[in-house]
């Protein structure tokens, strides 16, 4: 069939110009003719697939289900319309909104199939960019929503124990005696650290987000053992006892950030652990990837606690929990910008403790920094 002589010159040049591709078959579905725009989509080059059939053209995405209702419609004379998705000749994919109908002789018997479609690749990235727009909003107004509970929850009790004793000192100070003020003193001073201490970590928590950092090994050793200082009065407050492995595998990181990492672990294995607390840290590389935890003896987490324990901004409701529901949100926040994950184990008997633990990428202890640094910020979210 020669398009170009049976059809009329005008029809035929509004097909040969028009910005949708146009494939005609004959009533067994060979490709008889392809226009200029459905070659420059597809990388075809039109001798190359005269005569074969339109699943040259299959990405696989869609079925055998999916094609045999298109073939049902369209041999019964009615007129199909859908999406593609197709994969041109060097691999690619596309898509396309397409309307496929039959030509019928004078007899009504059908002849050949005319199939007009439109590019619609750029349409729905756009859509999913879109969707993927708006489920990050979301995502963020619920964390904000979180957010924003856990900071007013983690705020109020420090900030009533200040208000609290500053307005008995205010109200009742001739009636106190020296040792009743000093001793209100020294709750607010408390209060007033543990309100410092949450803006730090709000701070912190903010900072993860937008800062590129310089990844490269670090001083496992040296990043616990600060991170245990840092923890001294509360160690002895609970008599902790700490035990640390002779050697460390070397991991890729950012020691500042992963030294706030241990102090979250390291302080609730302290608070929540046995009496006294016993921690218990180590590691084990593996597939490139070295696993971090640390284990306390305390009474061990349910199955339903493990579920939500690392969502973020939520708190567990123990009696026993003197912290506040922001750590493990900034040490997964941490750890996530980094390349890893944290995980929590733990049966849940009394006694049998839990284990928390974050992965990082394994390094060479001997590599240069700079042959080794990543930068972190290539790996937000």
């Amino acid at each position: 069939m020669t398009y170009s002589s049976d059809l009329h010159p005008t029809l035929y040049r509004a097909v040969e110009q028009s910005p949708s591709t146009v494939v005609i078959t004959d009533r067994n579905g060979k490709i008889e003719y392809v226009n200029p725009k459905f070659t420059r989509l597809t990388g075809y080059a039109a001798h190359e697939v005269l005569g074969q059939n339109p699943n040259l053209l299959k990405s696989g995405l869609q079925g055998p289900d999916f094609y045999a209702d298109l073939w049902a419609t369209v041999k019964a004379g009615q007129e199909w319309r859908g999406e593609f998705c197709n994969r041109k000749k060097n691999g690619d994919t596309y898509w396309e909104s397409a309307s496929i109908s039959a030509v019928l002789d004078d007899e009504g018997q059908i002849t050949h199939f005319v199939k007009v479609a439109e590019d619609t690749t750029a349409r729905r990235e756009a859509q999913e960019a879109l969707q993927r727009y708006a489920a990050e909003l979301e995502a963020q107004n619920q964390e904000l929503d979180a957010f924003a509970h856990t900071v007013a929850h983690d705020i109020k009790n420090p900030l009533a124990v200040l208000i609290g004793f500053a307005s008995m000192i205010e109200n009742e100070y001739d009636a106190l005696s020296e040792a009743a003020i000093r001793q209100s003193l020294a709750r607010m001073l408390g209060s007033a650290f543990k309100l410092n201490n949450i803006v730090d970590e709000l701070l912190l928590l903010a900072g993860v987000r937008k800062a590129e950092v310089m990844v490269a090994p670090i001083d496992v050793a040296r990043t616990v053992d600060s991170a245990w200082q840092r923890l001294a009065d509360l160690a002895a407050e609970y008599g902790a006892q700490l035990i640390v492995p002779g050697q460390w595998p070397t991991a890729l990181g950012y020691e500042p950030w992963v030294e706030e990492v241990w102090v979250n672990y390291l302080s609730n294995a302290i608070k929540y652990g046995g009496n006294p607390s016993r921690v218990e840290v180590g590691a084990e590389a593996s597939d490139g990837i070295v696993r971090f935890w640390v284990h306390d003896n305390g009474q061990g987490l349910t199955s339903e606690e493990r579920a939500r324990l690392l969502v973020p901004f939520t708190q567990l409701a123990q009696a026993k929990s003197k912290g506040h529901g922001l750590g493990l949100s900034i040490v997964r926040r941490i750890v996530e910008k980094l390349g890893g994950e944290v995980g929590v184990e733990s049966d849940g008997e009394p006694g049998h403790g839990s284990t928390f633990s974050f992965t990082l990428p394994a390094g060479s202890s001997n590599a240069r920094q700079g042959e080794i640094a990543l930068l972190a910020g290539a790996r937000s979210q």
